[in-house]
Protein backbone atom coordinates (compact mmCIF):
# COMPACT_ATOMS: atom_id res chain seq x y z
CA UNK A 1 0.00 0.00 0.00
CA UNK A 2 1.67 3.28 -0.96
CA UNK A 3 1.45 6.06 1.72
CA UNK A 4 1.81 9.84 0.15
CA UNK A 5 3.75 12.11 2.52
CA UNK A 6 3.30 15.96 2.61
CA UNK A 7 6.03 18.05 3.91
CA UNK A 8 5.09 21.36 5.60
CA UNK A 9 5.99 23.51 2.83
CA UNK A 10 3.51 21.64 0.73
CA UNK A 11 5.45 19.49 -1.49
CA UNK A 12 4.79 16.18 -1.74
CA UNK A 13 7.79 13.45 -0.80
CA UNK A 14 8.42 10.26 -2.58
CA UNK A 15 5.59 7.45 -1.70
CA UNK A 16 6.68 5.12 0.64
CA UNK A 17 5.89 1.63 0.01
CA UNK A 18 4.88 -0.79 2.88
CA UNK A 19 3.32 -3.93 2.38
CA UNK A 20 0.53 -5.56 5.09
CA UNK A 21 0.62 -8.91 6.52
CA UNK A 22 -1.28 -10.90 4.63
CA UNK A 23 -3.44 -12.14 7.48
CA UNK A 24 -4.55 -8.36 8.17
CA UNK A 25 -5.83 -8.53 4.57
CA UNK A 26 -7.69 -11.65 4.83
CA UNK A 27 -9.48 -10.38 7.99
CA UNK A 28 -10.87 -6.79 6.51
CA UNK A 29 -11.49 -9.39 3.07
CA UNK A 30 -13.80 -12.10 4.86
CA UNK A 31 -15.18 -9.26 6.75
CA UNK A 32 -16.28 -7.55 3.84
CA UNK A 33 -17.60 -10.14 2.33
CA UNK A 34 -19.60 -10.80 5.61
CA UNK A 35 -21.09 -7.65 5.64
CA UNK A 36 -22.58 -8.38 2.04
CA UNK A 37 -23.47 -11.68 2.31
CA UNK A 38 -26.85 -11.97 4.12
CA UNK A 39 -26.39 -15.73 4.82
CA UNK A 40 -23.08 -15.16 6.75
CA UNK A 41 -23.64 -16.19 10.51
CA UNK A 42 -22.02 -12.78 11.21
CA UNK A 43 -24.42 -10.69 9.83
CA UNK A 44 -27.24 -12.85 10.48
CA UNK A 45 -26.46 -12.63 14.43
CA UNK A 46 -26.45 -8.50 13.95
CA UNK A 47 -29.73 -9.07 12.54
CA UNK A 48 -31.12 -10.70 15.78
CA UNK A 49 -29.39 -8.23 17.72
CA UNK A 50 -31.47 -7.43 21.06
CA UNK A 51 -33.27 -4.13 21.31
CA UNK A 52 -32.01 -2.01 23.68
CA UNK A 53 -33.93 -1.57 27.43
CA UNK A 54 -36.04 0.74 28.10
CA UNK A 55 -36.49 2.43 31.57
CA UNK A 56 -39.50 0.35 32.67
CA UNK A 57 -38.05 -2.44 31.49
CA UNK A 58 -34.80 -1.65 33.51
CA UNK A 59 -37.28 -1.04 36.36
CA UNK A 60 -39.31 -4.36 36.11
CA UNK A 61 -35.80 -6.60 35.70
CA UNK A 62 -34.22 -5.37 38.91
CA UNK A 63 -37.36 -5.47 40.58
CA UNK A 64 -37.27 -9.34 39.51
CA UNK A 65 -33.75 -9.68 40.81
CA UNK A 66 -34.26 -7.63 43.60
CA UNK A 67 -36.95 -10.18 44.54
CA UNK A 68 -34.46 -13.16 43.73
CA UNK A 69 -31.99 -11.52 45.89
CA UNK A 70 -34.75 -11.67 49.13
CA UNK A 71 -35.04 -15.53 48.89
CA UNK A 72 -33.40 -17.81 51.13
CA UNK A 73 -30.02 -18.92 48.67
CA UNK A 74 -31.78 -22.15 47.67
CA UNK A 75 -30.32 -22.37 44.11
CA UNK A 76 -26.78 -22.93 43.25
CA UNK A 77 -23.94 -20.66 44.44
CA UNK A 78 -22.71 -19.85 40.99
CA UNK A 79 -26.31 -18.70 39.53
CA UNK A 80 -26.90 -16.67 42.63
CA UNK A 81 -23.55 -15.33 42.51
CA UNK A 82 -24.37 -14.57 38.84
CA UNK A 83 -27.40 -13.19 39.28
CA UNK A 84 -26.33 -10.79 42.14
CA UNK A 85 -24.26 -9.29 39.48
CA UNK A 86 -26.30 -8.56 36.91
CA UNK A 87 -28.73 -6.65 40.11
CA UNK A 88 -25.70 -4.87 41.39
CA UNK A 89 -24.98 -4.17 36.99
CA UNK A 90 -28.82 -3.08 36.71
CA UNK A 91 -28.82 -0.50 40.20
CA UNK A 92 -25.80 1.32 37.94
CA UNK A 93 -27.59 1.82 35.03
CA UNK A 94 -30.40 3.28 36.62
CA UNK A 95 -28.32 5.49 38.31
CA UNK A 96 -26.73 6.10 34.94
CA UNK A 97 -30.54 6.93 33.24
CA UNK A 98 -31.24 9.76 36.69
CA UNK A 99 -27.52 11.40 36.68
CA UNK A 100 -26.26 10.94 33.33
CA UNK A 101 -22.72 10.10 32.71
CA UNK A 102 -19.73 11.61 31.07
CA UNK A 103 -21.19 11.61 27.31
CA UNK A 104 -24.60 12.62 28.13
CA UNK A 105 -27.06 14.36 30.31
CA UNK A 106 -30.09 12.84 31.73
CA UNK A 107 -33.50 12.61 29.58
CA UNK A 108 -36.34 13.99 31.43
CA UNK A 109 -38.85 11.73 29.75
CA UNK A 110 -36.41 8.44 30.47
CA UNK A 111 -36.39 9.65 33.99
CA UNK A 112 -39.89 10.26 34.51
CA UNK A 113 -40.78 6.55 32.90
CA UNK A 114 -38.08 5.36 35.50
CA UNK A 115 -39.48 7.37 38.49
CA UNK A 116 -43.33 5.97 37.76
CA UNK A 117 -42.13 2.40 37.32
CA UNK A 118 -40.31 2.12 40.22
CA UNK A 119 -43.17 3.20 42.34
CA UNK A 120 -45.43 1.40 41.14
CA UNK A 121 -44.98 -2.46 42.71
CA UNK A 122 -43.21 -1.69 45.53
CA UNK A 123 -39.58 -1.73 43.92
CA UNK A 124 -38.16 0.88 46.30
CA UNK A 125 -39.23 -1.39 49.22
CA UNK A 126 -37.60 -4.25 47.67
CA UNK A 127 -34.74 -2.30 47.19
CA UNK A 128 -34.09 -1.10 50.96
CA UNK A 129 -34.79 -4.56 52.74
CA UNK A 130 -32.35 -5.96 49.53
CA UNK A 131 -29.56 -3.03 50.60
CA UNK A 132 -27.69 -5.61 52.90
CA UNK A 133 -27.29 -8.44 50.42
CA UNK A 134 -25.39 -5.77 47.89
CA UNK A 135 -21.89 -4.80 47.37
CA UNK A 136 -20.18 -2.08 48.77
CA UNK A 137 -20.48 -0.04 45.52
CA UNK A 138 -24.21 -1.59 44.65
CA UNK A 139 -25.30 -0.06 47.99
CA UNK A 140 -23.59 3.67 47.09
CA UNK A 141 -25.55 3.52 43.47
CA UNK A 142 -28.65 2.57 45.69
CA UNK A 143 -28.41 5.45 47.84
CA UNK A 144 -28.03 7.55 45.09
CA UNK A 145 -30.90 6.30 43.21
CA UNK A 146 -32.75 6.72 45.98
CA UNK A 147 -32.16 10.38 46.85
CA UNK A 148 -32.26 11.42 42.93
CA UNK A 149 -36.13 9.37 42.82
CA UNK A 150 -36.78 11.36 45.93
CA UNK A 151 -36.77 14.64 43.70
CA UNK A 152 -37.99 13.24 40.46
CA UNK A 153 -41.79 15.41 39.48
CA UNK A 154 -43.78 13.11 37.20
CA UNK A 155 -46.72 15.62 36.22
CA UNK A 156 -45.63 18.61 38.76
CA UNK A 157 -45.97 15.54 41.89
CA UNK A 158 -43.14 14.50 43.86
CA UNK A 159 -44.64 10.70 43.51
CA UNK A 160 -42.04 9.63 45.56
CA UNK A 161 -43.40 11.71 48.63
CA UNK A 162 -47.45 10.03 47.99
CA UNK A 163 -45.67 6.60 48.30
CA UNK A 164 -43.92 7.47 51.22
CA UNK A 165 -47.02 8.91 52.63
CA UNK A 166 -48.91 5.27 51.87
CA UNK A 167 -45.80 3.40 53.15
CA UNK A 168 -44.66 5.47 56.43
CA UNK A 169 -43.38 1.49 57.63
CA UNK A 170 -40.55 2.01 55.31
CA UNK A 171 -38.91 5.04 57.59
CA UNK A 172 -38.89 2.53 60.54
CA UNK A 173 -37.09 0.48 58.50
CA UNK A 174 -34.42 3.22 57.50
CA UNK A 175 -34.34 4.02 61.11
CA UNK A 176 -33.62 0.65 61.93
CA UNK A 177 -30.89 0.54 59.87
CA UNK A 178 -28.59 2.49 62.15
CA UNK A 179 -28.26 -0.28 64.67
CA UNK A 180 -25.96 -2.32 61.77
CA UNK A 181 -22.63 0.00 61.57
CA UNK A 182 -22.23 -1.55 58.25
CA UNK A 183 -25.66 -0.01 57.15
CA UNK A 184 -25.84 2.93 59.62
CA UNK A 185 -24.14 5.40 56.54
CA UNK A 186 -26.34 4.24 53.71
CA UNK A 187 -30.08 3.86 55.75
CA UNK A 188 -29.11 7.42 56.83
CA UNK A 189 -28.28 8.90 53.50
CA UNK A 190 -32.01 7.78 52.18
CA UNK A 191 -33.50 8.50 55.35
CA UNK A 192 -32.38 12.51 55.40
CA UNK A 193 -33.72 12.52 51.60
CA UNK A 194 -36.97 10.76 51.84
CA UNK A 195 -37.70 13.52 55.02
CA UNK A 196 -36.39 16.11 53.25
CA UNK A 197 -38.42 15.66 50.61
CA UNK A 198 -41.71 15.09 52.21
CA UNK A 199 -44.73 17.40 51.27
Amino acid sequence: IGICISKPDGATSRAVARRLPQPVALFHTATAANVCDKSSPTNMKGLFKSKPRTPVDMVRQTRDLLIYAGRSPDSRESKREEKMAELCKNIRELKSILYGNNESEPVSEACAQLTQEFFRENTLRLLITCLPKLNLEARKDATQVVANLQRQQVHSRLIASDYLQANLDLMDILIAGYENTDMALHYGAMLRECIRHQT
